[in-house]
């Protein structure tokens, strides 16, 4: 109505005015009436800006890259404010550029003059977003064209579940359930990759030390190998640092040095060196000296000359110093006297090798020799030749002279028999057991130890020593009579046998 009303107006003033300067006035003043009205249209639409957009906290991803970073398969939060006159407005999410882009979500809102809040929260993004993509929140005036009032942009990084932009094995889907940065390969800087430690070690990736116990994740899965998830990796009560760092024990071996005891028991209850099987190198592994009672940490415990893994070899005891008794320790025994430190006569002689010692005798049992050693060999061998060669040439005369004179019977003298009786052989030696025979013949079959070795003159050890091997040989019986031995001979035997017993 208003416009055919304008075009009445303008006929009848055309008819009216015919001059053309009044037709180029009139077109003027029709020209500046709808420039006018046009002004007056745009100027009735209220005025609002819209702040900065971002990203809510709970639908961006944590990562020390530069930028905004949302999980494509998560719901998408967005953040804004809207500044402006007093009217109703719409507001539009959208994701790409100005000519791509693709609309998330729209909604009116109530503009009353002061800052408002715009939030957009659980929004799907569409599925063809690409890696780097524009999120944009756009103001239109309710009831106006397309063309929004104001707009503004946020540049956001987009990750796919199955995508691995870090290029570390792991996928973002499984690094973001682990709490690892997707664009990281190693998000705690431990030296052990984000694979590593989410598949191959079940460590922490986002703690450099997944454990606690001082060693970085990196260094622990370094040789010597340790357990990055267990503080005590070999559950020997030491800490894995202080094996390491302190110690120099394996942290993946209880006993570290093969010894038969723990690291622990070598530091705390017997100060040896868990890293030396034989702490004083005496020949001795730690545990056995431990075992046999002599000291792992004193190559020579009992301090007689001989170490305590020579004192092994000589079956003596490394915690005796003089182990046979005899007044001599069993180091000089061994590496002087070369008499035998288990053994208090050595030679038997019922003289002990001390005593031997002190009277300058020997107390080593000396050699046997069919002859007396030569002084001259040569001398000698010639000489023995010669006396052979005259033995066998006599013999030789003589069988030649018996087979050239007839055999002649000698008469036999008066009262004389006709053979000489045989020659009597001397009696060979006595042994010490058929001396203790003898003595037991002369004693009816019994004697008391104490009485033997009297009447011997032997050592008590070597009396005690030979009369368990004829026991053991079935030679004689020994019964205890109170604090003495009764030796006898097999069925001599008292009636009682184990009672008192009066000779």
């Amino acid at each position: 109505m208003c416009t055919d009303r304008i075009d009445y107006d303008i006929g009848r003033r055309m008819s009216r005015y015919q001059s053309p300067g009044r037709v180029i006035s009139l077109v003027i003043f029709l020209g500046l009436f709808l420039l006018g009205s046009a002004v007056g249209v745009v100027s009735s639409a209220p005025s609002a800006a819209i702040d900065d957009v971002s990203v809510a906290s709970d639908s961006s991803v944590e990562t020390e890259a530069n930028g905004a970073h949302i999980a494509a398969w998560k719901g998408l939060g967005v953040n804004s404010t809207v500044n402006g006159e007093t009217g109703e407005y719409y507001v539009c999410l959208s994701i790409g550029n100005e000519l791509q882009k693709q609309s998330i979500s729209c909604k009116s809102i109530q503009q009353s003059g002061e800052t408002e809040s715009i939030r957009f929260t659980e929004q799907t993004l569409p599925k063809n977003v690409s890696e780097s993509e524009t999120l944009r929140i756009e103001l239109y005036a309710n009831g106006s064209s397309s063309t929004p009032i104001d707009t503004a942009t946020q540049q956001v990084t987009v990750l796919k579940k199955g995508s691995d932009p870090d290029d570390d094995g792991i996928i973002t889907g499984d690094e973001l359930s682990n709490d690892a940065d997707p664009m990281r390969k190693d998000t705690d800087s431990d030296g052990l990759s984000d694979f590593k430690e989410i598949r191959e070690y079940k460590s922490n990736p986002t703690k450099k030390d997944t454990d606690g116990d001082g060693l970085s994740d990196g260094v622990e899965v370094e040789e010597p190998f340790s357990d990055p998830t267990k503080n005590d990796t070999d559950g020997d009560g030491l800490n894995d640092t202080v094996e390491i760092n302190k110690h120099q024990t394996h942290p993946n071996k209880v006993d570290t040095d093969g010894d038969n005891l723990t690291d622990f028991a070598e530091l705390n209850d017997h100060q040896t060196n868990p890293t030396k099987p034989d702490t004083d190198d005496d020949g001795l592994a730690d545990d056995k000296e431990i075992r046999i009672g002599s000291n792992p940490k004193e190559a020579d415990s009992d301090n007689d000359g001989l170490s305590d893994g020579e004192e092994m070899d000589h079956s003596t005891n490394p915690t005796k110093p003089d182990t046979d008794g005899d007044g001599l320790k069993d180091g000089p025994e061994v590496h002087k006297h070369n008499t035998d430190p288990t053994e208090e006569d050595t030679d038997g002689d019922g003289v002990d090798d001390l005593t031997e010692l002190e009277r300058g005798t020997d107390p080593n049992p000396q050699p046997f020799y069919l002859f007396a050693p030569l002084e001259n060999p040569v001398k000698t061998a010639v000489t023995a030749l010669a006396v052979l060669v005259i033995g066998v040439g006599g013999l030789v005369y003589r069988r030649r002279a018996t087979e050239n004179t007839d055999p002649v019977e000698p008469a036999p003298r008066p009262n004389e028999p006709l053979s000489e009786p045989p020659e009597q052989q001397p009696a060979e030696p006595l042994t010490d057991a058929d001396h203790i025979q003898q003595l037991l013949g002369t004693h009816d079959g019994r004697m008391h130890q104490s009485d033997i070795v009297e009447s011997t003159g032997w050592s008590k050890s070597k009396v005690s020593r030979l009369l368990s091997r004829m026991e053991d040989n079935g030679e004689i019986s020994k019964i205890s009579v109170g604090r003495e031995n009764l030796i006898t001979r097999p069925g001599d035997e008292p009636t009682h046998a184990g009672s008192t017993f009066e000779e």
